[in-house]
């Protein structure tokens, strides 16, 4: 789930100093839920910070 996230993310933003959040709505057991991704993108690799999943979609989606 984490590597699909990063890799196809419906959305990316911009967290704290130089840190991306990779988001991606799943569909668990007929629920909504949220998969986010704090990452680092360095120059070779990318640095996962953390990963959770939420409920919460209306509080962390960005509109653009």
């Amino acid at each position: 789930m984490v590597k699909r996230t990063l890799l196809q993310p419906h959305q990316i933003i911009q967290g704290q100093k130089e840190r991306k959040i990779a988001q991606k709505i799943y569909i668990i057991e007929g629920q909504k839920f949220l998969h986010r991704v704090v990452f680092v993108e360095h120059k070779n690799f990318m640095e996962i910070i953390t990963t959770y999943l939420t409920t919460k979609i209306i509080k962390y989606w960005r509109d653009e």
